[in-house]
């Protein structure tokens, strides 16, 4: 079986189910008793170059002949490491298989080498037709296809707002709700609905009911994120400090007549947070995003000390309803 493969295998990219789907497809054509699998990363059971080289050289157990070696992490090896890695590439043993799985290390030219002694197999979502954003909603709808379902690009990036930017768990909400729809059409209601948000979108969550001077969805967001996921009150307060910035930067920017590139480029932040800020700005005054920048300055001072209420979460929460209901008439 050795025979019929190549001696290294690089398998690489951003879209991790394919290659997750190419590594178990890889480890199938093994018995299972002659799979090692290492990591090269800075763990303290890490697997440096040389080590590897030395699996791949040994015969296993009772002199066993084939062998598959699948290093995850080596996007971590030094100089050394790959140099051991790619001596061996020129000679390698017949009776084994390497697959290095991940991102590769920049220096010592391993890709090369991977590509000279076996083969260099890229997966990636595709990258957005104007710079090299990669482009998940796009992803996101060839993954619905694939199970015989057609949603809209509006859909598919909804999906990516409320999961994030990560093609493993936006491949699960995808296997998810395809197979909940049965081949019916899926829209925004539906994703909504059934998808799961990540700790990033609960991040948002609160971020976003506070833009939108939405009461109940500041309290329902605080409570997920302090009482439910364990998120400490002072790391939230930062978050919105952060964002209150953001706004208030981009209120004064349109005011003095800028555009949301403007915003965007000023700010330092990509267009998308640049429109949301935006948007957010519209629901503020200047005075009152001046008021939220000192109340959270007064609640970073009171969750480290300042304030005899020894309850982080109500401090929060009393900050926040604070910062989004200024005006007199509500």
């Amino acid at each position: 079986m050795v025979n019929e493969l190549k001696p290294v295998y690089l398998i690489t990219g951003s879209d991790y189910p394919k290659i997750a789907l190419a590594v178990k497809r890889l480890k199938g054509r093994f018995p299972s008793e002659v799979i090692e699998e290492v990591t090269g990363d800075q763990s303290p059971d890490s697997t440096s170059g040389e080590a590897t080289v030395a699996i791949l050289n040994s015969l296993g157990l009772f002199g066993a002949g084939e062998r598959l070696v699948v290093v995850r992490g080596m996007g971590s090896w030094k100089k050394g490491d790959v140099e051991a890695v790619t001596t061996y590439l020129n000679d390698p043993a017949s009776h084994a298989v390497l697959a290095l799985v991940g991102t590769p290390p920049r220096a010592g030219g391993l890709i090369k080498s991977c590509s000279a002694a076996g083969d260099v197999l890229r997966f990636d979502v595709p990258t957005r037709t104007r710079g090299s954003r990669l482009d998940y909603p796009t992803w996101v709808k060839k993954q619905f296809e694939r199970y015989g379902v057609n949603v809209d690009s509006s859909v598919a990036k909804r999906l990516v707002e409320v999961v994030g930017e990560n093609s493993v768990a936006l491949e699960n909400e995808v296997a998810k709700i395809a197979t909940w729809a049965a081949g019916e059409a899926v829209g925004i209601y539906e994703v909504e609905r059934l998808a799961v948000a990540s700790s990033e979108s609960s991040i948002f969550a609160l971020t976003d009911a506070w833009g939108m001077r939405d009461r109940k969805g500041i309290i329902s967001a605080a409570f997920a994120a302090v009482e439910e996921e364990g998120e400490e009150p002072f790391l939230q307060g930062l978050r919105v400090s952060n964002q209150v910035s953001k706004v208030r930067g981009a209120r004064r920017i349109l005011d003095a007549g800028g555009t949301i590139q403007d915003v965007a480029s000023d700010l330092k932040i990509k267009e998308y947070p640049a429109r949301k800020a935006a948007q957010f700005s519209d629901n503020y005054t200047v005075e009152e995003l001046d008021e939220a920048v000192v109340r959270l300055a007064r609640l970073d001072f009171d969750l480290k000390g300042g304030s005899p209420l020894n309850n982080g979460s109500l401090q929060l929460e009393r900050a926040l309803l604070d910062i989004s209901f200024l005006r007199s008439d509500d």
